[in-house]
């Protein structure tokens, strides 16, 4: 256990836009790599059913990629099989208060 010792770090703070965002995924994908951050948006203005972002690493900073349909969007998980690549996406209810809602697999 450190005792008595002082850190500091500088990070840079970026903010990307959301709506009563429940994750963030980090996803890296290809050869070479792409940098991907994809956020689940839960909730807006009284609606599940609203889009749920990608944002792409342009060297500098994330910037808007793709909006993907989502209800109610409540995690994010990307991951490989046999070389290909894919994100997950799961959804968990609608404006019509249903919660047997599917969540969605996505390939790259």
């Amino acid at each position: 256990q450190l005792q008595g010792v002082a850190c500091h770090v500088d990070i840079q703070p970026w903010t990307l836009p959301s709506h009563g965002a429940e994750d963030v995924a980090f996803v890296q994908v290809g050869a070479p790599p792409q940098f991907f951050l994809a956020v689940a948006n839960f909730y807006s203005q009284g609606h599940y059913n609203i889009d749920s972002t990608i944002f792409r690493w342009n060297g500098s900073g994330f910037e808007f990629f793709q909006s993907i349909p989502s209800r109610g969007a409540y995690d994010w998980e990307g991951f490989s099989i046999d070389g290909a690549d894919y994100l997950a996406l799961a959804n968990h209810r609608d404006d019509a208060g249903r919660y047997e809602v599917d969540s969605v697999i996505y390939q790259w």
